[in-house]
């Protein structure tokens, strides 16, 4: 199981997913926190991204480096944390999983810290507001053919040049208006079927070919090029390609 969230103003809301290794990876990172003692703290880091990491300090100082654990208990506040209030929850059939921010890691602590496995999670950069920018390239032909090899389609310079200087309060948000700018351009209109239209003109995407799809995953999405979680600009418009569902697995089974 896999544990995705996502924000919308002050509320957080979290879900819980089967894993496939397709489309929800069953892995989950584990770091070891090791102890500093010259700063009183443990810390653990991510050797995918050297620029981040955390401290966690401890309230007592241990004695050693042993793997023993203390002779006595001791008297520990207590962080209570910021209080949750438990909403009855729902089971949807076909969850958009691409709404939600999926991932985290483990915290590995040695024994004689008498701290627990931590799982930890960070909220997702593409629910933090940002004003789009770049260019777009040059199109021709049918706009979304390459979108099942490579890094997948480019977007437009005239559907670019609308969403330039625009403000959004999430990447869905982007999304959404995205979709709806392409639709409304005359010469991409006619390359979509009708259902495409319809949803395209209520900000989702349209559906890619049967043999382009992933598991759950059918409809066309909005790929990083240097991605999200190694510091990619969100609203970069020429950071984002358009690819199929079975591309875009493709491109982060690679590491990509």
């Amino acid at each position: 199981m896999a544990i995705g969230s996502r924000t919308a103003g002050n509320i957080t809301e979290f879900f819980v997913a089967a894993t496939n290794d397709i489309t929800l990876p069953g892995n989950v990172p584990v770091r070891l926190a090791t102890y500093d003692p010259a700063v009183n703290a443990y810390r653990s880091y991510n050797p995918d991204a050297p620029s981040i990491g955390m401290t966690w300090t401890p309230i007592v100082t241990p004695n050693d480096a042993s793997t023993t654990l203390p002779a006595s208990e001791r008297n520990i506040a207590v962080y209570d944390g910021t209080t949750l209030t438990a909403l009855e929850g729902r089971t949807d059939s076909f969850p958009e999983l691409d709404l939600y921010s999926f991932g985290g890691f483990i915290t590995v602590f040695p024994a004689d810290s008498g701290i627990p496995p931590i799982f930890t999670m960070f909220k997702d950069r593409r629910d933090d507001p940002g004003m789009a920018s770049g260019y777009g390239e040059p199109v021709s032909g049918m706009w979304l053919e390459p979108a099942s090899q490579g890094n997948g389609a480019v977007i437009p310079i005239w559907i670019a040049d609308k969403l330039r200087g625009q403000e959004f309060s999430s990447f869905r948000a982007f999304r959404e208006q995205f979709w709806r700018a392409a639709i409304d351009d005359p010469e991409l209109v006619t390359q979509f079927t009708a259902n495409n239209m319809h949803e395209m003109k209520n900000g989702r995407a349209p559906f890619s070919r049967r043999s382009d799809r992933s598991g759950g995953k059918i409809k066309f999405e909005l790929h990083h090029l240097n991605r999200i979680s190694k510091g990619g600009d969100v609203y970069d418009i020429d950071n984002i390609r358009i690819v199929t569902p079975k591309r875009h697995s493709e491109l982060h089974k690679g590491g990509n």
